[in-house]
């Protein structure tokens, strides 16, 4: 008798145990659909030539101008979604502008190079 009853605890146990790891996963299966969310930089930097203004513009947010009058800029805008398109436009007072960067942060991570180039730039959030 007390084979009997120490099998069917066993058995009762591992059926217990086995059913609920189960059913947590499959109630999980669906909780995983938060939308990722971005944040951009802007960056723009000249060596020689002051920077007179910055234009940028993400979907999404609100588009702004800035008089700079530096040689260096730097904004962050955000949150943005998938499929948002990033813009800059740089004005110098003369000369050309040595770099401007866009930078995303996906999630709050780190923020990665996605687009280098000359005074106007664009990219689209794709990852």
């Amino acid at each position: 008798m007390k084979a009997i009853t120490k099998l069917f605890l066993v058995l009762f146990a591992a059926i217990t145990c086995f059913g609920c790891e189960k059913m947590e996963n499959d109630n999980n299966k669906g909780q995983n659909t938060q939308e990722d969310f971005y944040y951009v930089r802007f960056e723009a930097t000249s060596s020689y030539y002051y920077i007179y203004k910055v234009s940028l513009s993400l979907t999404g947010c609100e588009s702004f101008t800035t008089i700079v009058e530096g040689k260096t800029y730097s904004e962050i805008i955000g949150p943005a979604h998938k499929g948002a398109v990033a813009k800059m436009k740089v004005t110098m007072v003369s000369g050309a502008c040595d770099n401007t960067a866009i930078y995303v942060s996906k999630n709050n991570g780190p923020f990665a190079l996605k687009k280098r180039g000359s005074e106007n730039l664009s990219y689209t959030i794709d990852f």
